[in-house]
């Protein structure tokens, strides 16, 4: 009976947080986002549109894989500039450091 009530607590509690953690990501880092940007194309944007949501989950998507790109190849100058400050040569085919 006890082990019950405590199942059906943390199942509420467990949906609640769930709840918000969605509501929290679609309404104000997808729709939000979504309606900024399309709001400098037109005037006419409805905030509640389906539109709005998935303008701004591309936009959310696109910056993470610009980020990881980025990161990338900031890494590999890092990785030459290190290499060359040793004194070494930096085979650019292989990625590679050279003494």
């Amino acid at each position: 009976m006890a082990f019950d009530f405590l199942a059906e607590a943390s199942a509420g509690i467990v949906r609640f947080v769930f709840s918000c953690i969605t509501e929290c990501v679609v309404e104000f880092l997808c729709r939000k986002t979504g309606y900024l940007i399309c709001r400098i194309f037109s005037k006419n944007v409805s905030y509640e549109g389906i539109f709005v949501v998935v303008v701004g989950l591309f936009f959310w998507v696109g910056l993470i894989i610009a980020s990881l790109l980025s990161y990338q190849y900031i890494a590999t100058l890092i990785a030459v500039d290190q290499c060359l400050d040793s004194g070494g040569a930096f085979d650019y085919q292989l990625e590679l450091c050279r003494d």
